[in-house]
């Protein structure tokens, strides 16, 4: 199996220029509404994967190992924001286990770096398997939940992230020069693919945010038909209710009763 990260200088420098425009839409997606969890994880998560590939282009003077380990380096950093993005966006917290895993991880992964210096074909093997195992578990969490909620983007990012795990075992065993370029772009597409349904999530989540509150706005707006006796409303069905209780069923408003001054004067006089 060849090593591949050393055929493509040109490609991973043009690559480091394509992620890194990625992170500055995912930083302004961030900035649009701050209190959105998501964007800044995946900001992050391609600028670390833009240095990664900026150090596997080899145009760094350091050795053709060191440059692929620090880009190895860069971009795990970059996979686990990535993931980290996707596990706090579906509304997840972290828990004492998500650090006992990241830790196994890393031992698993701090292996396989270690042994390039050695073995390179266990090494890319031991490389690539861990990471395929971080994708296959992000993708878990985008497309575990039912319901149509971010389904959409939930979708494409989440069977992106499962094509990736698969894909990312594969390229490696293809050697054809003229593969090369087409089987690393394709891995690169995956990973431009996945960010678009993360983006198609924000989209879908603040469109549900808009139409709840729309849905909030017709409940309360318009001319409401009351009886000018008993204060009674007439809803769309033309049933009768009492005022508080239509009010109670489309707002969170809640009645206490009480009895104004001029009531008590005018009713309770004579307990006065």
């Amino acid at each position: 199996m060849a090593v591949s990260f050393s055929n493509l200088p040109a490609s991973h420098l043009g690559f480091s220029a394509v992620f890194l425009f990625i992170s500055i839409g995912f930083l302004f997606l961030k900035l649009s509404d701050r209190n959105d969890v998501g964007p800044g994880y995946w900001a992050l998560s391609f600028l670390l994967n833009s240095l990664g590939f900026l150090f596997w282009s080899n145009i760094l003077p350091f050795p053709l190992l060191a440059n692929y380990a620090l880009g190895e380096v860069f971009h795990v950093a970059g996979f686990f924001f990535l993931a980290s993005g996707a596990y706090r966006f579906m509304g997840h917290a972290y828990r004492k286990w998500n650090l006992a895993f990241v830790l196994a991880w890393l031992a698993l992964w701090a292996s396989g770096l270690v042994l390039l210096g050695h073995g390179i074909l266990v090494a890319l093997f031991i490389l690539r398997s861990v990471r395929a195992v971080l994708f296959l578990l992000t993708a878990a969490i985008l497309l575990k939940p039912a319901g149509a909620d971010y389904a959409n983007g939930r979708k494409l990012a989440g069977y992106s992230m499962c094509f990736w795990a698969i894909w990312v075992m594969v390229y490696g065993f293809i050697t054809n020069e003229r593969l090369l370029g087409l089987s690393f772009g394709i891995l690169v597409g995956i990973q431009i693919l996945s960010a678009f349904g993360m983006i198609i999530m924000i989209v879908e989540r603040k469109t549900e945010r808009v139409e709840k509150t729309e849905r909030h706005v017709e409940r309360l707006e318009g001319l409401l038909p009351i009886c000018a006796h008993c204060k009674k409303i007439r809803d769309k069905e033309g049933n009768w209710q009492v005022l508080e209780n239509y009010i109670e069923s489309r707002t969170t408003a809640e009645f206490s009763h009480g009895v104004c001054p001029e009531c008590l004067e005018k009713h309770y006089k004579k307990y006065l």
